[in-house]
């Protein structure tokens, strides 16, 4: 996994479903290219079922995996990174990008296969 500065590490789930990353949606791309520059992994995945994308698992294998929808913004994308480095008050759970419920639990079982 990538390591920040301060030595932590943070992998990135990314969908790559069809619907999240046809090559020419601009908002995948860029979402792929902030979370490497940031120095963090970025494991592409298949379909992982929330379908409102770009969608992506935060942390999968770790205590508390996030699982976030439509990660087309620049604050949305720095939200990705800082929670991968482990700054948790990035996303609250009642925030529109987070998903939860059999949508979440289904996605994270399916970017942990991915990592």
């Amino acid at each position: 996994m990538g390591t920040d500065q301060d030595g932590s590490t943070g992998c990135v789930v990314l969908c790559a479903g069809s619907d999240c990353a046809k090559d020419e949606r601009r908002a995948f791309r860029k979402l792929r290219e902030a979370v490497r520059e940031s120095g963090l992994d970025v494991v592409p995945s298949r379909c992982l079922g929330v379908c409102n994308g770009p969608v992506v698992v935060v942390d999968p294998v770790g205590e508390r995996p996030v699982v976030l929808r439509r990660v087309r913004r620049g604050a949305a994308r720095r939200a990705v990174i800082d929670l991968a480095r482990s700054k948790r008050s990035a996303v609250r759970s009642d925030d529109a990008l987070a998903v939860g419920g059999k949508k979440a639990r289904r996605a994270i079982r399916r970017a942990v296969e991915a990592v």
